[in-house]
């Protein structure tokens, strides 16, 4: 992954005459740009074809909603230790919608894989973590146990500003999947809406609540690792998703209780 070495971004954050928060964000919006598994065209799971492996994908892929809100908890707690409360406000705010707030107490995770059974035939009560999946959940959540609340909000800006890209990218091997149909109702409104309003507001509003703390070389510093270390952990998940997706065929790699 191509990143400003920390030397470059310190420089940039003493240089910007007490906006740290704004070079911080466009040197994390680089590492967005330049992330490969964040398109559609180049991320590995994306460009196999075979069914099999793209629902095994599909199948590992609808954990992260489920554990996005112990992630987004983890992140509040550091949020409140530092005394943000604007902080703590927003992820609460997150935390509320993807369980249910504004879909009538229907979690995120539950329409998911709601959709994904209308539309696949995909059970969610059998899905269990993988490898890939697994050493990703765990290592987000064991990141976040960081005592510094920069690091931490680094990692949950990670997770909520790589959200569009990465469901842009499911969405093309969900349409992969369907082949020459087209998606239920269910499918395109939970894409619709995650992609064209929630997901924007989580970025944009936790970005928001976030910057005033981001005052110097030292805090943007410990977000920009935060954000980073996360973004490689996806890469690496991506990566590891893809190649057990490869050997999908094999009877015993999917264990199902």
């Amino acid at each position: 992954m191509d990143t400003p070495p920390n030397e470059e971004l310190r420089a940039m954050t003493k240089d910007s005459k007490g906006d740290a928060g704004r070079v911080v964000f466009t040197a994390t919006q680089a590492v967005l740009e330049a992330a490969d598994f964040l398109k559609p065209e180049t991320n590995p799971v994306a460009r196999q074809t075979d069914p099999k492996s793209l629902t095994y994908s599909l199948e590992q892929y609808s954990l992260l909603p489920l554990h996005i809100i112990d992630m987004l908890k983890l992140a509040q707690k550091a949020a409140a230790r530092a005394g943000w409360q604007p902080v703590v406000t927003e992820l609460e705010r997150n935390i509320g919608q993807e369980r249910g707030s504004e879909t009538k107490g229907v979690s995120h995770y539950r329409i998911l894989t709601g959709a994904m059974h209308d539309e696949f035939g995909m059970d969610a009560r059998n899905i269990v973590a993988h490898q890939a999946t697994n050493e990703f959940i765990h290592s987000i959540k064991e990141l976040l146990h960081n005592p510094n609340p920069h690091y931490c909000l680094g990692i949950a800006y990670a997770l909520e500003s790589s959200a569009v890209p990465e469901l842009t990218v499911v969405l093309s091997f969900v349409k992969k999947l369907a082949g020459n149909r087209p998606l239920q109702e269910g499918t395109k409104s939970f894409f619709d809406i995650h992609l064209n309003t929630w997901e924007p507001s989580h970025e944009s509003e936790l970005r928001q609540a976030v910057s005033p703390y981001i005052n110097d070389s030292a805090t943007a510093q410990a977000f920009y690792e935060g954000f980073t270390v996360t973004i490689e952990s996806m890469r690496k998940w991506w990566d590891g998703l893809a190649e057990e997706a490869g050997r999908v065929g094999t009877p015993s790699l999917i264990d199902r209780p």
